[in-house]
């Protein structure tokens, strides 16, 4: 029998009771921490019960846990780097920040994997680098536009 061991890697930081889990990107809690000083993307409004290293986030609800399984699938699909924070508090209003310069407005997570494919493209194609603003893909769905709005 071979068992082969792969170290996971961190993929994000919540807060939980005043200290801070880091997960992977399955959302498996690997240590809790008192401070963060990391490059992680924050990961604000998830809604755990618990914060245990070794074990996978309790969620309190479903909808957060869909949203936010979706949101890190889709970020990793298509090989985004550079999430600072993503906020999932209001699930009609899905907040990224990308490099700490670009806040993105995904709306509703109706075809989350759509708006991430089209925030990267937009990201990697269209807005310079350096250049600070807000990138709006809430309306993507009903009228096939984004709006960016330099800072």
């Amino acid at each position: 029998v071979v068992l082969s061991l792969k170290e996971s890697s961190k993929a994000g930081i919540i807060e939980v009771d005043g200290k801070y889990a880091i997960i992977n990107n399955r959302g498996k809690i690997l240590e809790v921490v008192d401070q963060v000083d990391s490059d992680l993307m924050f990961i604000k409004g998830l809604k755990i019960k618990n914060a245990l290293p070794g074990f996978y986030m309790e969620y309190e609800d479903t909808v957060s846990q869909d949203i936010f399984s979706e949101l890190t699938n889709a970020i990793r699909d298509k090989k985004i780097q550079g999430i600072k924070m993503l906020d999932v508090s209001d699930s009609s209003k899905i907040i990224m920040n990308y490099q700490d310069r670009i806040n993105i407005n995904l709306g509703f997570p109706e075809k989350i994997l759509y708006k991430i494919k089209t925030a990267s493209e937009i990201l990697n194609n269209k807005i310079k680098d350096g250049e600070k603003g807000n990138l709006d893909l809430s309306l993507l769905l009903d009228n096939n536009r984004s709006y960016f709005s330099p800072a």
